[in-house]
């Protein structure tokens, strides 16, 4: 519709609307993958819990991103490529530190000042980047916004297996400690890790005081 407008405008001379169109379409579904993406992760906001450090960490990551992104724009279409790849270890810092938040955050910031920036560059002031050119850096966007979001993912997965993990510990020391029978665990090496209050009374021993200690030392089994 919009390649159609400028056709029909004589806005813009022929040559440059089929450039245009597909750029658009290009742009247009690398767009609402990350729109997309940050509405159904900004449903949900961020822990306000944050110390001070973790805002500030946020400020000088969007900051870094916003200066890089829009250094790209800035340059020759031949160094512009590579000044690129410098914005894919911004966003995983920000998929790594943050998570969902961060890695759709940033995409879409990368996204506004690329996907703006590129396409006025395409006619016809000062210099005009070509339709190749301008896909590649589409589909840059799209690949850094992606390795962003499974990079998110991973950590976000990871961190949840922590929280269980530590949650059914917690569990399981809670329903040792309040059992009737005395309980000794031991790693493979044979040391004692934990003692509940029934087996400290039948040895005799505090629980801070044998952790690591073998288990020959604190409690002596006889065969009857």
């Amino acid at each position: 519709v919009s390649a159609a407008g400028l056709l029909y405008s004589q806005e813009i001379p022929r040559e440059y609307i089929g450039q245009i169109w597909v750029t658009n379409w290009f742009s247009d579904g690398a767009g609402m993958l990350i729109l997309t993406s940050g509405l159904l992760v900004w449903r949900q906001l961020p822990p306000v819990t944050y110390h001070w450090w973790r805002w500030l960490e946020w400020a000088i990551l969007l900051f870094c991103l916003a200066i890089v992104s829009g250094l790209t724009l800035k340059v020759d279409y031949g160094n512009r490529m590579m000044l690129l790849y410098l914005i894919l270890p911004f966003a995983v810092w920000g998929a790594v530190r943050f998570e969902q938040h961060g890695a759709t955050l940033g995409a879409l910031l990368i996204a506004g000042i690329l996907l703006n920036g590129g396409l006025n560059r395409i006619y016809p002031m000062g210099e005009s980047a070509g339709t190749p050119e301008l896909l590649l850096e589409i589909g840059f966007i799209a690949v850094t916004s992606l390795t962003a979001y499974l990079v998110a993912a991973a950590y976000s997965e990871r961190r949840q297996a922590e929280e269980n993990l530590f949650r059914e510990k917690e569990l399981a020391i809670t329903t040792l400690h309040s059992i009737a029978d005395g309980v000794i665990t031991t790693n493979d090496r044979g040391r004692i890790t934990y003692l509940n209050p029934i087996a400290e009374e039948l040895t005799g021993w505090p629980s801070r005081a044998v952790i690591g200690k073998p288990t020959a030392e604190v409690f002596l089994m006889k065969s009857t």
